[in-house]
């Protein structure tokens, strides 16, 4: 990267950000006599950082520059001051979302970060960028937010949505200003890349097909029936050099991110996610439909292999398993015990993660998190002091970032954010769960 002395002025024509960071005192709660740290950066075409400069002053340092609170969002994007078409866009995480807009510089929504910026993922789209062209197979619940979200995006072409159901298909497609088909075959030679939001028993046909094609897939959870259909379909991208992004979507919570930057060596992880039924999801056991959410971001933040698997579990309202609960062990030593139930009154999700320093506990329904530290004295004799630090997070858009993160990877030549063999690793250890829980 290319770093540039700090000066007031900020050169003409990149795309600029300015963030307020917070410093924040003991127990993370934002101390009167700390202040805040204004800085503001500068990228190119490049992607290089060619200005960079932090004071503690007033915003007016940045040469009048207007900063307002703005509501939350976890995605930023820059606007050319000139024609409001994107410019750049990244990730971050955290609190407060300021508004920067100087007349000869782009224009763009920040989020800061508590003492800290976390670049998750950054893409240049300049003005004449080559947009992706995309459609979405199977527009039911799921299916069409897919399509009102490329839809959104600025480096993408919604070209078409194809369902059974023509009619419906034919309703999305008017609201959203493309075209609809009620055969995917129709695609090919018109699209760079599918999400396939179809019953689980048809994603192998139907990622099968596009891939062979030569068509980057969106496959929405779980990847595929069997890990032996899954082998095959990563197998056809390779062949094909084509990307598979498998849709779990809690990879994308605020949540889940800010754990990275306090994460060590879990120990133990206990989650529940607890749901009411509903007919979406019924064609899949519990394990296939709720807690194969938990065993991605498990074998995500844990980082080993599944040693062993003990569970059991019941159907309660249909003829599949409706609630489960399992014991994994993993390599490293680390112990996750995971419920699942599609028969509660509420919703809720919770992970609760034990490492030597810290408990955390993860509220992946409100986005937000505790995390509770032994202190250096005692709170009583004998008892260490505990420091405890809250973070909340914005709602966002989990879907929209997901299917950002995919035309990004698709555009800027990039790897999946949850490559193919994720999926197949969920999948393996549900089948497991599934195995044991019958046996």
């Amino acid at each position: 990267m290319i770093f540039c002395t700090p000066s007031l002025g900020v050169p003409a024509g990149h795309a600029t950000a300015v963030f307020q960071r917070e410093e924040r005192g003991q127990g993370g709660m934002t101390s009167p006599g700390a202040g805040n740290v204004w800085s503001i950066m500068s990228v190119d075409a490049k992607h290089n950082l060619v200005y960079a400069s932090t004071t503690s002053n007033s915003p007016d340092f940045f040469g009048g520059a207007r900063l307002a609170k703005v509501p939350y969002s976890t995605s930023v994007v820059a606007l050319n001051a000139n024609t409001g078409k994107p410019v750049w866009h990244f990730q971050l995480v955290h609190h407060n979302i300021f508004d920067y807009d100087a007349p000869s510089q782009p224009t763009l929504t920040a989020l800061s970060a508590s003492y800290r910026l976390d670049l998750i993922n950054i893409s240049c789209d300049y003005a004449g960028m080559k947009k992706c062209k995309c459609a979405v197979i199977g527009v039911g619940y799921l299916g069409k937010f897919h399509a009102e979200k490329y839809a959104a995006l600025a480096n993408v072409e919604l070209v078409a949505v194809v369902d059974s159901n023509l009619v419906r298909a034919e309703e999305i497609a008017q609201a959203l200003n493309c075209v609809a088909y009620k055969d995917y075959a129709s695609l090919i030679g018109k699209v760079d890349a599918v999400s396939i939001v179809t019953p689980t028993k048809t994603h192998y046909q139907v990622a099968k097909f596009f891939l062979e094609n030569g068509v980057h897939t969106l496959i929405e959870k779980p990847i595929t029936s069997t890990v032996a259909e899954a082998d095959e379909l990563i197998e056809l991208a390779k062949q094909h050099q084509v990307l598979i992004q498998v849709g779990h979507l809690e990879r994308f919570n605020p949540a889940v991110i800010a754990l990275h930057n306090v994460l060590k060596q879990p120990k133990f992880i206990e989650s529940h996610r607890i749901a009411p039924f509903t007919l979406r999801g019924a064609d899949v056991n519990v394990v296939l439909d709720l807690m194969i959410h938990d065993i991605d971001l498990l074998t995500h933040l844990v980082g080993s292999e599944v040693k062993s698997v003990l569970a059991t579990g019941a159907p309660v309202l249909s003829n599949e398993i409706d609630i489960a609960n399992a014991r994994i062990e993993f390599a490293n030593g680390a112990v996750a015990n995971v419920t699942a139930s599609r028969a509660g009154m509420k919703k809720e999700r919770m992970m609760r993660i034990f490492q030597e320093d810290a408990y955390l506990s993860v509220n992946l329904q409100d986005k937000s998190c505790s995390i509770y530290r032994k202190g250096e004295g005692e709170m009583f004799p004998g008892i260490p002091d505990i420091k405890m630090e809250s973070l909340e997070f914005p709602q966002g858009d989990a879907i929209k970032e997901e299917i950002s993160a995919f035309v990004d990877s698709i555009l800027h030549n990039k790897p999946s954010v949850v490559p193919g063999e994720d999926g197949k690793k969920a999948l393996a250890i549900a089948a497991k769960i599934t195995a044991a829980v019958g046996a």
